[in-house]
């Protein structure tokens, strides 16, 4: 048997030999859940691929090949990463995540790194610490990321892109958000912040940030026109990055996710 990766499948070509010495050839194409690049890496290509890697988070990077609906999947409690998830401006949708203690897609950043990863229509429920990309971010970074639709919820230290922040997140954005919090400090991008914030943004209701300790703030968007400023504001800041922020060309999908990112020229 043959396997050969292309792309996002593999082929998979079989040959048998009869007892006369002739040759039989059978092929199909393979789709593949992910792969492992560079001994430290898994690129991603569905569901399947993401827990997987999930499973081995502690050990490994991840980017993202394509975009992954979480749909009916158990979304795993992932602990102390310090590696580097890169959604190469993908998406993931439908992730649940459900936790008497912290909860996050990231449960806590140590020293690691989220970018470019939209996170839409998550639901994500906690005690404290809870937020859509990262429950908390102790002394990591979280760069251009989204959260669209989410519903982010719990009892204190609440956020749409991080409950509690001791980190650095920059050039990121909350749109069309419910994040809530039944006892203390909750914002669309970030419920309580020791680290620092450097233009963030979003439109839903409440604060952007719950408690800020360090003077760092967010900027509320009060209408569909005003995200073209803001990726001008958010971009100057993805200078070195892979990815920047535009304003979405899909016109009916724009009201909820006014922006999307798209390779940065700059950096090709």
């Amino acid at each position: 048997a043959e396997a050969t990766a292309q792309v996002a499948k593999a082929l998979l070509r079989v040959t048998l030999i009869r007892n006369d010495g002739s040759e039989v050839t059978a092929s199909c194409i393979l789709g593949l859940s992910y792969r492992i690049e560079n001994g430290d890496t898994y690129t991603v290509y569905t569901p399947q691929g993401l827990l997987a890697w999930a499973s081995k988070s502690d050990d490994y990077n991840c980017t993202l090949a394509a975009d992954i609906d979480m749909s009916g999947q158990t979304w795993p409690r992932i602990m102390g990463f310090d590696r580097t998830f890169d959604g190469a401006g993908h998406t993931i949708r439908n992730l649940t995540c459900s936790s008497t203690m912290d909860a996050g897609f990231l449960l806590d950043l140590s020293g690691g790194t989220v970018k470019n990863l939209l996170l839409v229509n998550a639901t994500i429920s906690g005690y404290g610490n809870v937020g859509g990309i990262v429950g908390r971010l102790l002394n990591g970074t979280v760069i251009a990321c989204a959260v669209s639709g989410c519903k982010v919820s719990g009892n204190m230290d609440i956020g749409g892109i991080a409950g509690g922040s001791d980190g650095t997140v920059t050039a990121c954005y909350a749109a069309s958000c419910s994040v809530t919090a039944t006892e203390s400090y909750a914002g669309q991008i970030a419920g309580i912040v020791n680290g620092s914030i450097n233009a963030c943004y979003y439109d839903g209701d409440g604060n952007g940030i719950g408690l800020s300790n360090t003077g760092t703030s967010a900027t509320r968007v009060d209408n569909v026109n005003g995200w073209q400023a803001a990726a001008q504001d958010m971009n100057s800041q993805l200078a070195g990055n892979d990815y920047i922020w535009a304003v979405n060309p899909d016109e009916e999908a724009r009201a909820s996710l006014p922006l999307v990112l798209v390779p940065n020229p700059a950096v090709q």
